[in-house]
């Protein structure tokens, strides 16, 4: 396993440390070689560093996609996963099914074998399983234009109303029975759901055989309420916290994926730097990979 962090973040750095959109200086700065990339609906990415007055490059284009993979090779970064955001809600399924085909193709230029999938529907309000039937018949159709022979992982997150809920992920591993189909296991968002802190650990090792991919952030609730189930996204504002400060030991986060034999990345995704002021934003990130690699460099896990 090895840190990664998220381009999102990489930009929130870039820009308090006054190099906005520059995100090769964020990974300088942490030290890192690895980031996940967002993929827009339109084929763009962003560039590690704006070239020729271009903050991002469109990867149906063979010369930006040149641009970006000598950033890429000549800075020893790898994309460790793109990021997209579905909407398996969405009526017009085959728009679906096309994004996901076209990032999983634009992914094969540059060695990306990971996609992290949203289940976060724009449609609210459906039931579990009726939620879960939507990705399921997205995610069969994908399925069936990829041969199986093709190196390729999907990580559905569990991200918002669905598929925080275990009865989601289950309905649709159940269903598709296909192990390039998993999990994108985000630390926090069961915690930020409502799940006492051991029904979030016992989540971990209910997931780690599944998963895919990782998004790591931390939330610190008061002690009375940690293991009581809570409403969804209680007191987030106030509680969100950095990585190696909330309730969630990540240990037992990286234990567990330790013993499913996953190698894959450890991806910071810390939303609490809005809680600080500006100029300690870096150093919070810092603080976030140091503890992260930490733990796993240990011997003691």
């Amino acid at each position: 396993m090895y840190v990664s962090i998220r381009d999102a973040i990489l930009r929130q750095l870039a820009e308090s440390i006054g190099k906005k959109e520059d995100l090769l200086a964020g990974l300088k700065l942490l030290k890192l070689n690895s980031l996940e990339m967002e993929f827009f609906k339109d084929g763009t990415v962003y560039l590690l560093s704006p070239q020729d007055r271009l903050g991002k490059v469109n990867l149906f284009s063979s010369s930006e996609r040149d641009m970006l993979g000598e950033q890429l090779d000549k800075n020893g970064i790898k994309i460790s996963a793109f990021l997209m955001h579905n909407d398996f809600s969405n009526p017009a399924t085959s728009e679906e099914v096309d994004w996901i085909l076209r990032c999983v193709e634009a992914g094969k230029t540059l060695g990306i074998r990971t996609i992290r999938l949203d289940p976060a529907m724009h449609q609210r309000g459906l039931p579990i399983r009726e939620a879960a039937e939507k990705a399921i018949e997205v995610l069969e159709s994908v399925l069936t234009e990829i041969p199986p022979t093709e190196e390729i992982s999907f990580g559905l997150e569990n991200h918002g109303e669905y598929s925080n809920n275990p009865e989601f992920l289950q309905t649709v591993f159940s269903a598709l029975k296909d192990s390039r189909v998993g999990v994108t296991l985000d630390s926090g968002n069961f915690y930020w759901y409502g799940f006492p802190l051991d029904k979030v650990y016992q989540l971990f090792t209910d997931l780690a055989p599944y998963t895919k991919h990782t998004h790591v952030k931390n939330i610190s609730y008061p002690a009375e309420v940690r293991q009581e189930r809570r409403e969804i996204g209680y007191g987030y504002e106030k509680y969100v916290a950095p990585i190696y400060e909330g309730d969630i030991d990540h240990r037992r986060l990286v234990n567990c994926l330790k013993e499913a034999g996953y190698a894959g990345d450890i991806c910071i995704e810390d939303e609490s730097l809005g809680r600080f002021p500006l100029e300690k934003w870096a150093e919070v990130l810092i603080k976030d990979v140091e503890h992260l690699e930490g733990m796993l460099n240990s011997n003691s896990l």
